[in-house]
């Protein structure tokens, strides 16, 4: 299954971050790092990254490059093999060492007629079948196919080898025993260069490698480059447009520089790319339906793609992301209120511990919780596929979204009646940025008065001596709150901060 991989260079734009890193590697001998990681949710880039670094390594003299798509090289079966098998052949694919791998594809012939045989004892009676034939077998390979990389850096190429999509759990097996087996034992020369490429973090079982990984997460299209994907995307496409700055503003405002987003929109937008001039008017009557087709294009068919919830008790899981998508951060117990609230059928009276278990699922099978959530702690949802399910609240379930706010809203004023100190003050800013959004979303006019108002009235009720003890922890209070209010980049993105301090401290004197 070797593959010889070739991006689209017209559609590859920026990364010059991660360009850098394989110029710097192969191009000086004095660099140390060898063992890169590139992590993203679907969608962000990574498999056209690792086809620019297969071509980019193939342009250079001495230097080879396999490609390997972990998941369809091994259809997630544990058996070591087909990973060799294709990193051999996209390794000697239009080169003259063809030679080196003869003795390994020998013992791959002999591995595959006795694994074949095993397999239909297997099928037979499972607890006679005798494997150590297949395991002897595998070992001979296994020992073949280092060999041969062997001879090839020893004759001084530089050898780069690029992993995609490891973060499926199907494929752990047979990826752990490449680690153990394989690249614990050739890493040690300078000239072989591995890149994995998934959704998370590739867990080492070997500590030694661990310690070599370069993690790097691969972020979102900046605007600008955003803005230079779609004028090359539609160019290319012979697609014209009638107000570009409109069509950029719209597309960055939903997809925030996410690139399999923006082609799908721009895709939706034009019909395939049949219809070849894109006007004002289309974009702006075609968004909100554009937006549903994301939920289902995108989070449901590429983030969540291998998300499994048994239906009989939970609902899709793009729609219990829909509902939660308004938290600001991911913690039990509000998600829990949410879903009892909204979802009632599916989440109405249940124990904590039913909530629990969704999170875990949605941490074990998918990469849209940024990180892992324990009680103590919060964490929040990707940032793209929030923003195109608010997107879908907002302009398409408007009502709902005004619902969901003033809910969030009268549950947080009983939370901060029930607290005090740091917790009270997390609490008001909460409902404060609840508050903001809903304000927002109803077209509000002097935003940061009333909410400098409100918020004077909580001083009045909670920041007083006979509440929160003497004039000094009061004065700690205010601070406190001004300074939480200060650092909060969330907020500031909703609402002029400095100038609600400003009112603040005017009224407080």
């Amino acid at each position: 299954m070797g593959k010889h991989i070739l991006h689209d260079d017209w559609l590859f734009i920026n990364r010059e971050e991660e360009r850098n890193i394989l110029e710097e590697v192969l191009g000086n001998e004095e660099y140390h790092d060898r063992i890169f990681e590139f992590t993203a949710i679907a969608g962000q880039g990574k498999t056209e990254l690792l086809k620019y670094l297969c071509d980019a390594t193939r342009e250079r003299s001495n230097c080879l490059v396999a490609y390997v798509d972990v998941y369809e090289s091994t259809l997630g079966r544990p058996e070591i093999s087909p990973i060799l098998s294709d990193i051999a052949e996209s390794i000697i694919s239009g080169t003259q060492n063809k030679k080196v791998f003869g003795k390994f594809d020998a013992s791959v012939r002999d591995y595959n007629k006795c694994f074949s045989s095993y397999h239909v004892e297997f099928l037979k009676n499972p607890k006679t079948a005798n494997r150590q034939a297949v395991e002897e077998k595998e070992r001979s390979l296994i020992t073949h196919f280092k060999a041969g990389l062997n001879k090839l850096l020893s004759k001084g190429y530089k050898i780069v080898l690029c992993f995609d999509a490891t973060e499926f759990s199907c494929c752990r097996v047979a990826m752990q025993r490449f680690e153990e087996q394989v690249l614990q034992e050739l890493i040690v020369d300078k000239n072989l260069i591995v890149f994995f490429a998934g959704q998370q973090r590739w867990r080492c079982v070997t500590r030694e490698l661990r310690r070599q990984i370069t993690r790097q997460p691969l972020l979102p299209f900046t605007r600008k480059y955003s803005e230079q994907f779609i004028e090359d995307f539609l160019s290319r496409k012979n697609v014209s447009v009638e107000n570009k700055v409109h069509l950029f503003y719209k597309t960055w405002d939903l997809t925030k520089g996410h690139p399999f987003s923006t082609y799908k929109m721009l895709d939706s937008l034009t019909a395939g790319f049949e219809d070849k001039h894109l006007s004002k008017r289309k974009v702006t009557a075609l968004y909100p339906k554009i937006i549903t087709e994301l939920i289902e294009k995108v989070i449901k068919n590429r983030v969540l793609y291998k998300m499994k919830l048994n239906s009989a008790y939970y609902p899709p899981p793009e729609k219990i992301l829909l509902y939660i998508s308004p938290l600001r951060r991911i913690e039990f117990y509000p998600v829990s209120f949410i879903l009892s609230r909204f979802l009632p059928d599916w989440f109405k009276d249940k124990p904590g511990q039913f909530v629990e278990e969704l999170i875990a699922d949605f941490q074990k099978q998918t990469h849209v919780l940024a990180t892992k959530l324990e009680f103590g702690a919060s964490s929040h949802l990707e940032e793209v596929t929030r923003n195109i399910l608010l997107f879908e609240l907002q302009i398409n379930r408007n009502k709902e979204l005004i619902k969901i706010l003033n809910a969030l809203i009268k549950e947080y004023d009983v939370w901060i009646k029930q607290t005090e100190g740091d917790s009270q003050i997390k609490y008001i800013i909460d409902r404060l940025y609840y508050k903001v959004r809903l304000m927002r979303v109803e077209d509000k006019e002097n935003i940061v008065s009333i909410i400098a108002d409100e918020l004077h009235i909580d001083l009045d009720r909670y920041f007083v001596t006979n509440h929160s003890g003497s004039e000094h922890r009061i004065d700690c209070q205010f601070e406190r709150l001004k300074e939480e209010l200060s650092c909060d980049e969330e907020l500031k993105c909703i609402i002029d901060i400095e100038k609600l301090i400003s009112i603040l401290n005017q009224k407080r004197n």
